[in-house]
């Protein structure tokens, strides 16, 4: 008896780890911002459990579409979550956006990302350019 009751706690250990560390899974929408340049832009991150990143918008009244790869570390705080760029052709990599994320509330992601390193190691509510307000749209 007393080994199935550390059995549940382990399953339970494991599922909450786990379900943390999918927290960032699925679709979420940009409110209009300035990280990129013009009235009215407006972003959909879908962020995938193979690592892939689908960004989709509108900016400047031009449609855009950009598929990246990520890289999520839950182990840092704050949490790093890396855009990187590949070539197509090759898959090398050719660059690296370094972001940190926090969820605030549920369903609620704050998303600050430089091109350039060091992480940034704290967030700014005043940095309006570099930092995204996410809602979940869909898991």
């Amino acid at each position: 008896m007393k080994s199935f009751s550390v059995f549940l706690v382990l399953c339970f250990l494991i599922s909450g780890c786990s379900k943390e560390q999918t927290k960032h899974i699925g679709t979420w929408k940009s409110s209009p911002t300035q990280l990129l340049k013009g009235e009215g832009t407006s972003l959909e991150l879908t962020f995938t459990k193979s690592n892939k990143l689908i960004i989709e918008g509108v900016s400047e009244g031009y449609s855009i579409y950009f598929d990246y790869n990520y890289k999520i570390d839950y182990s840092k705080t704050p949490i790093q979550l890396d855009i990187v760029v590949n070539l197509k052709e090759t898959g090398d990599v050719v660059g690296r956006y370094l972001g940190i994320v926090r969820f605030p509330s549920e369903g609620v992601m704050e998303y600050r990302i430089k091109e350039n390193g060091p992480w940034y190691n704290s967030f700014d509510p005043n940095d309006k350019e570099s930092t995204l307000l996410l809602k979940l749209m869909s898991k």
